[in-house]
């Protein structure tokens, strides 16, 4: 890439990876009409990207605010503590979860003390702006190659998994959520960013456990991993049936 090796493309590169897997995963499962999507490139990927203005800017402002999270936590110096990200897939009928796909964060270290601001998430212009030469990412094995390379293979994996459970799939009325795991000492009732506005106040605490657990089968299918410099994730899938009486 001709890009500089900095913290802020780097944190652009995850976000574009993180709303390119969300929406892999909302195409496969036809959470959409499948007409609402057009192919394009990601990652030397082909990949699905909604046409719908609405649902896309309510995907890139869900992981815009993740990603402030990943960094900053709650704005007191403790980015770095979220667990996993997860996008929950449900029967509208029952609300009863039936599949779980997982980006899990191991080992994350706090990026907040090394960046200013991550205003360049929602600028329109990012690539024109100052802010995004610095700081200088120099890390032994850290290079572009690598971090495309290990992103477009995981990529690839989940992407021939959601093709497998297309067709095997169950005739459910599915909808989604997300659903962010983070350590307790996170209170996202607080600003974190004065300059953007920017607050927690559209997420909710809940619970990713489920009363009827125990009546349900789990399977769960490893998709893969990255480990390059300061990016450790683990991704899979989590599928649940219910037992027979």
């Amino acid at each position: 890439m001709g890009l500089p090796l900095t913290l802020p493309y780097v944190i652009l590169t995850l976000k574009e990876f993180i709303i390119v897997w969300l929406n892999q995963v909302l195409y496969y499962n036809e959470i959409y009409p499948l007409e609402i999507y057009d192919k394009l490139k990601s990652f030397d990927t082909i990949v699905y990207q909604s046409r719908n203005p609405a649902l896309n800017k309510y995907v890139e402002d869900l992981v815009n605010e993740f990603l402030q999270i990943l960094v900053n936590g709650d704005g007191h110096d403790n980015g770095g503590k979220v667990n996993q990200i997860l996008i929950l897939l449900y029967d509208v009928k029952s609300n009863k979860t039936k599949k779980k796909y997982v980006v899990k964060f191991n080992e994350m270290i706090n990026l907040g003390a090394s960046i200013n601001d991550l205003n360049f998430l929602y600028s329109v212009h990012e690539k024109d702006s100052e802010s995004l030469l610095e700081p200088v990412i120099e890390i032994p094995s850290f290079t572009w190659d690598e971090i495309y390379s290990q992103f477009k293979s995981i990529l690839f994996s989940q992407i021939e998994e959601l093709k497998v459970q297309k067709n095997g799939s169950e005739n459910d009325d599915l909808f989604f959520k997300v659903i962010v795991d983070l350590e307790d000492s996170i209170n996202l009732n607080v600003s974190i960013n004065a300059e953007t506005n920017s607050q927690h106040s559209n997420w909710v605490k809940t619970s990713v456990t489920s009363e009827d657990s125990k009546q349900r089968k789990t399977k769960v299918v490893p998709i893969g991993e990255v480990s390059v410099g300061f990016i450790c994730i683990d991704m899979y899938n989590e599928y649940t049936k219910r037992v027979n009486a």
